[in-house]
């Protein structure tokens, strides 16, 4: 059966394409022009992404209504409305698994992998939990069902137990050794270097006022 094969007035029409309001290359009139006079269009509904493409009035073309594509989670076309259509993508629905923690010295690498469970594609932060702060946060371009691995480093400056934790994943680990600086031990050389500024300035006042 060929439904054209019907005799009848048949009217050749355009419901999907784009002008430079969106992420086409021709200006509206140009594109109405374009299908008029190269493809014999009668009807042609712009469907330009988020955006209502008014009737350019080019003659010898009908521009059907107020039209858009709307791109959410799925592209579909909105023929022929009456305004614009908004909406609010759901991020993406992160899950965590395989939390792993490596100590090397004074340092510890934290592992873990990172699916997107959700129907949105999204760019999500990871945040890293050490002893319940938040001390590092990666942000993840992710894909529904994609699967990805994040590794984060910490320096360790204190000795004993720690706890880090991902999402709803927490793990500890010991610590044997610390690094000098932020967590006790040594003074970083920019501190020793200001006592030793004023111990320097003090000396010189006392020694001023016994003169």
């Amino acid at each position: 059966y060929n439904p054209y094969s019907i005799q009848g007035d048949w009217y050749k029409g355009q419901t999907h394409c784009h002008t430079r309001n969106s992420d086409g290359v021709l200006s509206p009139v140009q594109l109405e022009e374009l299908y008029r006079d190269n493809y014999g269009t009668d009807f042609i509904f712009v469907t330009d992404h988020e955006h209502i493409t008014p009737d350019p009035g080019v003659e010898g073309i009908l521009h059907v209504g107020l039209s858009e594509e709307v791109s959410t989670v799925y592209h579909f076309n909105a023929l022929n409305i009456s305004e614009k259509i908004d909406w609010e993508s759901p991020p993406a629905e992160l899950e965590y698994s395989g939390l792993e923690v490596t100590v090397d010295g004074a340092t510890a690498t934290v592992e873990v992998t990172v699916k997107n469970i959700g129907i949105s594609t999204g760019t999500e932060g990871v945040d890293l939990y050490y002893d319940g702060e938040i001390v590092d946060s990666k942000f993840l371009f992710i894909r529904p069902g994609e699967e990805k691995s994040v590794s984060f480093t910490i320096t360790i400056y204190e000795k004993g137990t720690h706890e880090v934790g991902v999402g709803d994943l927490t793990e500890s680990f010991e610590a044997h050794q610390a690094a000098e600086g932020e967590g006790g031990g040594a003074l970083p050389i920019p501190v020793i270097g200001v006592v030793v500024a004023v111990i320097v300035v003090i000396a010189g006042v006392l020694l001023w006022r016994r003169r």
